[in-house]
């Protein structure tokens, strides 16, 4: 059971309350002593777990595990690709915060040995979890490229600062022995395209290798990552959109577990409510706030400046905020100024693109129609949800050489755009913080 700190335990977020001998108080701000009784949120919602148990034992196999900030997907698949078994949890790194920055500090602040660890022996577990007795002669790991220099004990300290020089970028094979697993010989990670730019996004445009041109690949998180892919090259940004797209940030956000408001429409005088897992709403996740957002704008109690004529409650005790929908508009803002300037610098005009493909759950679970409504995306842009692309690119990775070739050229071909750098980021910024009519 895990208490999150999505703040990284500095007592900001007050998302890790518990009761403490009959008193609330957070846990990242409470010494524990003998005889204390405390007690912790329900653990049901503490899980997000998917299995398959189709694995056809005794056979040779791979396994491709998505190491995401938010949650790790492993997965064994066979010769055609097809996955046999799989499983979903939360990622244990967590309780050093939600996001990748507050793990990065933890980890130049003497804990990167406590965050390496922790998502080993997660990964480990996952993978015999689906492996059984089974050993498999290779692995692949898909991640960002905090995530898999966490995984590889590698040191962060320039991740976290200017100019954001990573200890490493190319793909990396190492044997098993070298993480503690003894379930499989040899794991091999995709190249990552810069500091902020990671494996999961070579792998998702490897997908994406027959789509029509020119197409924007969007993975909305904390590090919202961006690649605009034309007939004359691969632009690849960053966007720091901040915590509320990992359902945090908010006042009543959290990540999308059992009881998060996922979906919400308003019926005349009556709303509809939908909350993952069915459970009774206690609070609400990214996709849940875009709706909310959306339904908002679209019935004009939310206006085009971001102004809300009083908090509004989607259910009880989940409540949003003005503050909650200023967050929002910085985080959809700096992810249509990435999109913006991104185009500029390939001299294409937005209109131009063929399709938006919004990966990773997040961009599965959001309803398309309502992020053109808030204006995160064009609205003359087609748009499509890729799901794990992460995942389904590093099966590919994990089976075709032509995969293992094409990575290494999206790496090479790559051209990082720094937005900080760009004169007119803070003008483009501003003008994308309005919400459409």
């Amino acid at each position: 059971m895990f208490v999150d700190a999505p703040c990284g335990g500095v007592g900001k977020c007050g998302k890790c309350t518990v009761i403490a001998d009959g008193k609330a108080v957070l846990a990242c701000r409470t010494a524990a002593r003998a005889g204390m009784r405390v007690e912790l949120p329900d653990a049901s919602a503490d899980s997000l777990i998917a299995k398959s148990s189709s694995a056809q034992h005794g056979k040779c196999h791979t396994a491709v595990i998505d190491l995401g900030t938010t949650t790790i997907t492993a997965a064994l698949i066979d010769e055609s690709g097809a996955i046999l078994a799989r499983t979903t949890e939360m990622n244990a790194q967590r309780v050093f915060g939600a996001d990748v920055l507050s793990r990065l500090q933890a980890a130049v602040s003497g804990e990167l040995a406590a965050l390496r660890d922790s998502v080993r022996a997660q990964i480990g577990r996952m993978c015999r979890e689906i492996l059984g007795e089974q050993r498999v002669k290779k692995s692949v790991v898909v991640g960002n490229t905090a995530m898999l220099h966490l995984l590889f004990g590698a040191d962060c300290s320039g991740l976290g600062r200017y100019p954001y020089q990573p200890a490493f970028l190319e793909a990396r094979e190492e044997r098993g022995s070298f993480f503690g697993w003894d379930w499989t010989k040899m794991v091999n990670t995709p190249p990552c395209l810069h500091a902020f730019c990671g494996a999961d996004i070579t792998a998702g445009l490897l997908t994406l290798a027959d789509a029509p041109r020119p197409y924007l690949l969007a993975d909305l998180g904390t590090n919202a990552e961006l690649a605009l892919c034309t007939d004359a090259g691969l632009f690849v940004t960053s966007a720091a959109a901040g915590p509320v797209f990992e359902g945090a940030g908010i006042s009543c956000g959290m990540p999308a577990l059992p009881g998060a408001v996922c979906g919400f429409s308003i019926l005349g005088a009556r709303t509809k409510i939908v909350a993952i897992a069915g459970s009774k709403p206690c609070g609400i996740c990214a996709g849940g706030l875009v709706d909310v957002l959306a339904e908002l704008r679209r019935t004009y109690q939310l206006r085009a400046d971001g102004s809300l004529a009083q908090a509004y409650q989607v259910a009880a005790g989940i409540t949003i905020t003005q503050a909650d929908v200023r967050a929002f508009q910085l985080a959809k803002a700096a992810v249509a100024a990435g999109v913006e300037l991104l185009c500029a610098h390939a001299d294409i005009d937005p209109r131009e693109l063929k399709m938006t493909a919004l990966s990773g759950s997040l961009g599965s679970a959001l309803s398309l129609a309502n992020t053109m409504r808030l204006g995160i995306f064009g609205r003359a842009i087609p748009q499509i949800a890729l799901g794990n692309s992460a995942l389904a690119g590093g099966i590919l990775y994990a089976l075709l050489p032509k995969a293992v070739q094409n990575a290494d050229k999206i790496a090479q071909a790559g051209e990082y755009i720094d937005l900080s750098l760009v004169t007119n980021f803070q003008d483009s910024l501003l003008k994308n913080m309005t919400f459409s009519s």
